[in-house]
């Protein structure tokens, strides 16, 4: 090997060593997990938690701006580390955030465009503050927030009052249900995080709130009710000895629980004249928790149970839509969306239609008579 070709080999590797030297160590950069937005006085407020890449306990990091970009670069102004997106999982919004008024839908349509963010983010949010349900994710978790994730990537789809709703789907509601969805709320009581129930926005606003009962109709609408448990009673006749040798029959309404093992939904519509009658077709089925009854085993009482189940399914979902129509709100759980399925051109808010629900229940493991 000549002289020369020695002396360019030497040159070329100092070249990739000071190209090593000059790029971005990951210490420097704070890569963020969880994001909290909240409406500030002139914009937004932005909460951040970072990954733990230092040995010194993780803190909250905040920043306010018109938009994402400009908070991130106030952010950056401020904090000797780059703010980095790509690694972004959670994403919170405090009610207030979800009106027109705050600038939500620039702020939609910034974390659409973005090359940073994934259309995997799972997408949360509160009726509290965000940075708060962040503070609380923080105590509870100690570095990250992390254990949310985690929590909905093996564990809600196991709880029929929550689910996941990540920035893909959410749009893609959005556009199906004309600008109406619903997002899974995240609440802190005494510093402590609760996850169950949603927001509903209409035209992109939040209008009223489901609680957790009203989340378990949503499900069976989903056909996500997979993991859910009822409860309901049924009449049972028992006998108890009284004076002079005799036995009295008395009836007693004894508590039985089905878990849901699985849940479909289908819509069955016609119209008639300008009315379009639709029924909402539920089947589930289930297995009986504890200890079975007598009465189950027999025909009749197998029948009395599914029936049982089916009615307090029935009002389950019937509470839902209720709650929905108050708040005309209808389009965020998805009924018009099933509608234009077939009817392209159906509009909720202006054609007449009627609704009915039958609901059916098959259970296939009655328990054990002990």
């Amino acid at each position: 090997m000549t002289k020369c070709k020695i002396w360019f080999l030497c040159l070329l590797q100092i070249l990739f060593l000071s190209g090593c030297m000059d790029g971005n160590d990951p210490e420097n950069r704070e890569y963020i997990i969880t994001l909290g937005v909240d409406v500030a006085e002139d914009g937004f407020a932005f909460s951040f938690v970072p990954a733990k890449t230092r040995t010194t306990d993780t803190t909250l990091l905040k920043a306010n701006g018109t938009t994402l970009a400009e908070g991130i670069a106030t952010l950056d102004q401020e904090n000797p580390r780059k703010t980095e997106l790509g690694q972004l999982k959670m994403l919170v919004f405090s009610q207030d955030v979800l009106t027109s008024d705050s600038g939500y839908m620039h702020l939609l349509a910034e974390l659409e465009r973005s090359q940073d963010i994934s259309g995997n983010v799972m997408l949360l949010a509160t009726e509290d503050l965000a940075s708060d349900c962040l503070q609380a994710i923080l105590e509870s978790d100690g570095e990250t927030g992390l254990f949310l994730w985690d929590f909905y990537e093996n564990t809600a789809g196991d709880v029929a009052v929550t689910w996941g709703e990540d920035l893909d789907g959410f749009l893609i509601a959005l556009e199906e249900q004309r600008d109406s969805a619903i997002l899974p709320k995240i609440a802190t009581t005494d510093g402590n995080l609760s996850l169950g129930g949603g927001l509903l926005l209409q035209n992109h606003e939040y209008v009223t709130t489901l609680d957790v009962d009203s989340a378990l109709g949503y499900a069976f609408l989903r056909e996500e009710a997979d993991g859910a448990v009822l409860v309901t009673t049924i009449p049972q006749n028992t006998q108890e000895s009284i004076p002079v040798d005799t036995i009295s029959t008395k009836t007693e309404e004894i508590p039985l629980s089905l878990r849901i093992m699985k849940n479909t939904t289908s819509y069955v519509m016609q119209t008639i004249g300008d009315t379009l009658y639709c029924t909402i077709v539920i089947d589930a089925t289930g297995n009986l928790l504890g200890s079975g009854t007598q009465e189950s085993f027999t025909e009749e009482g197998r029948l009395q149970l599914e029936q049982a189940f089916a009615t307090r399914i029935k009002e389950e979902v019937t509470h839902t839509i209720e709650v929905a129509q108050d708040a005309g709100a209808v389009e965020s759980i998805g009924i018009g969306a099933a509608i234009r399925r077939k009817y392209p051109d159906f509009d909720l808010e202006q054609d007449a239609w009627q609704l009915t629900l039958s609901v059916a229940v098959d259970v296939e493991d009655f328990g054990r008579i002990r």
